[in-house]
């Protein structure tokens, strides 16, 4: 499905391209809102298969039926989940962010110091310590980014076993459901 909803986006996206180049702005404007709008049901089609993709790796259950949990889930529980997922993903964006551009400065700082070390000038070399401090960038921001799969994966299955059964945790951990209970009273009605 997300396939498909690709497609059609950029099949809309070149026809406003080609609207554009032949002087239609009007028809240009129109299928680059339509192209707006098809991204954004993309978003929550990709949102939604996290969801469900969550579902059948807890569960066991088939696509379908996660999907149709997921659907359940999203209707009882869709404002919580998109406030959680946001939550996370900014904080999880802005550490991402700055974990690049410390090891961008780090990577920078550690070939301006070689070049000194070696008695080179830095002031010729400074294509290589611009290289190395994009390297480092590169290096920090994707090294970072897959660690922080790990983390909202583990925020989306909690998420979803709170949602689906929050009497589990009681039964398990029952200090932590009292913690989670105080901040989160929603948790007890379940769906």
């Amino acid at each position: 499905m997300i396939a498909l909803i690709q497609t059609l986006k950029a099949i809309v996206k070149s026809a406003a391209d080609d609207a554009g180049r032949d002087g239609n702005l009007l028809a240009a404007f129109c299928l680059y809102c339509l192209a707006c709008i098809i991204g954004l049901i993309e978003q929550l089609a990709l949102y939604f298969n996290k969801y469900a993709f969550t579902q059948v790796a807890i569960y066991g259950k088939d696509f379908c039926t996660a999907g149709k949990d997921t659907w359940r889930l999203a209707k009882s529980r869709g404002i919580d989940a998109i406030i959680n997922a946001g939550l996370i993903g900014n904080v999880l964006g802005m550490g991402t962010f700055f974990s690049g551009i410390l090891c961008g400065g780090i990577a920078a700082l550690a070939t301006y110091l070689y070049l000194n070390g070696q008695n080179l000038a830095a002031q010729q070399n400074g294509g290589f310590i611009a290289a190395s401090a994009i390297l480092g960038l590169i290096l920090g921001v994707s090294i970072f980014a897959i660690m922080t799969e790990v983390i909202e994966s583990g925020v989306a299955s909690t998420f979803v076993c709170l949602a689906e059964d929050p009497y589990a945790l009681r039964r398990t951990q029952p200090e932590f459901f009292q913690k989670v209970a105080e901040v989160y009273p929603p948790v007890l009605n379940t769906v």
